[in-house]
Order: C-alpha cells, then sequence, then structure tokens
C-alpha cells in the first residue's frame, strides 16, 4: 500500500465501485503497463480482486476488511504528519463523501450521532442495528424496509473527522436508500451531494452548520 501510485488507486476504489486498469491509472497519475504491475501487486497482497465482462477487466477491493484497513491506515499516516490537517483538501469530500459504499466525513459523522440520539441505531453483539424507531424512520422517510435487529453496522473511524460514521452493511443499505429516495446524490470521485431534499428533511446531518 506504501506506493503513492497504488495509495491513489487504493484511495479511489474506496467509493465501492469497480473501475477498469485504464481508469485506474489515470486516477493514479501512471501509465497503463505501470498501473499493470501495480495491480498485480495489490492482487497478490489479496487487497483487489477482478471482474470480467465481456471484454471488460474491472477492479474492485477485496472485501470490506480491505476498506477497514485503508481508512485506519489514513488515520494513522496523518498522525505520522501532524501539521498536516487530516483527510482530503476538498471541502466537499471533507464535508460528505462514500467509504466502500457508506457516508463518511462531516455528514457521516453527524448521521451517526443523529440516529444515536433518536435511538434510531443501537449496539449489539453483532454490531450496530436499527431499532424498531429506526425501522419506522426508515420506511417513512427512505421508502426502505430494515427490520429491527438486521442489517449489521460497524462503527468506522472518519479519516478526515476522527469521530466514528456508520460503516458496514447497514451504512451501504442506508446511503443508496438515501441516494434513491433523492436525497443526496453520489458522484464519481467519491464526493457525496446533499439535494435540497435531504437538507430539508436532515438539516442536523447536511446543512452546512448541523443546526
Amino acid at each position: 500500500m506504501g506506493d503513492p501510485a497504488r495509495a491513489r488507486m487504493l484511495s479511489a476504489l474506496m467509493d465501492g465501485r469497480a473501475w477498469t486498469p485504464s481508469e485506474l491509472a489515470a486516477m493514479a497519475g501512471v501509465g497503463a503497463s505501470t498501473a499493470s504491475a501495480h495491480l498485480t501487486r495489490l492482487r497478490a497482497g489479496s487487497l483487489i480482486s477482478e471482474v470480467k465482462q465481456g471484454r471488460h477487466r474491472y477492479v474492485r477491493l477485496a472485501g470490506p476488511d480491505v476498506a477497514q484497513a485503508i481508512e485506519a491506515l489514513q488515520v494513522l499516516s496523518a498522525h505520522a504528519a501532524p501539521k498536516r490537517r487530516p483527510g482530503p483538501r476538498d471541502e466537499q469530500l471533507r464535508f460528505a463523501r462514500t467509504c466502500y459504499g457508506h457516508l463518511a466525513g462531516t455528514a457521516g459523522v453527524r448521521l451517526f450521532a443523529y440516529l444515536t440520539e433518536l435511538d434510531s441505531i443501537a449496539a449489539s453483539a453483532r454490531g450496530w442495528v436499527m431499532t424498531a424507531n429506526g425501522a419506522a424512520w426508515a420506511s417513512t422517510h427512505l421508502g426502505i424496509s430494515v427490520a429491527a435487529g438486521q442489517h449489521h453496522g460497524r462503527s468506522c473511524l472518519d479519516w478526515s473527522e476522527r469521530c466514528e460514521h456508520l460503516g458496514g452493511e447497514l451504512g451501504r443499505t442506508l446511503l443508496g436508500a438515501m441516494a434513491k429516495a433523492g436525497l443526496v446524490s453520489i458522484g464519481n470521485a467519491r464526493n457525496v451531494t446533499p439535494l435540497s431534499a435531504g437538507i430539508a428533511l436532515l438539516p442536523e446531518v447536511f446543512s452546512s452548520t448541523g443546526d
């Protein structure tokens, strides 16, 4: 992971989607042959997996455990350089971004706190789960059925905020439902943009002040 080009590739794959080798080469700022060599090393280290579809080959992270390790290393790398502001330089990415399919950044930390304070999620032996209150909220506002006690999530230390956001299956389910309900828009560079409906429904999460 220590090579800058490989680190950029892994960071790009943190959005949870699959990318072609040529797309990852462009994101890493290297040529196709160099990118191929880097991907071979990442594959040998069981950090990525490949999917073939017709003539095309797609690359994605090997799983959520790899994404969790990358997020943790990003936190550690910021500790090693205390003069640098932790997290991405882009303010939009600092505010709201994807982290392997769930919401991260300022908005992600706020959402975790909001759901916890409203008793919409609760800790269990298998991680964070929706409560009956949370299931009713998700059904009413997101149009999804999330049975209480199912769709387990986990707390994830946020790279830029240094507080926890909600990850795992539950985190991915909620962000996907928010996008489908028109509350947020998910871009191609891990950026998540709150839409007017999302700001109106969740000002504590998506407003610029969090009020």
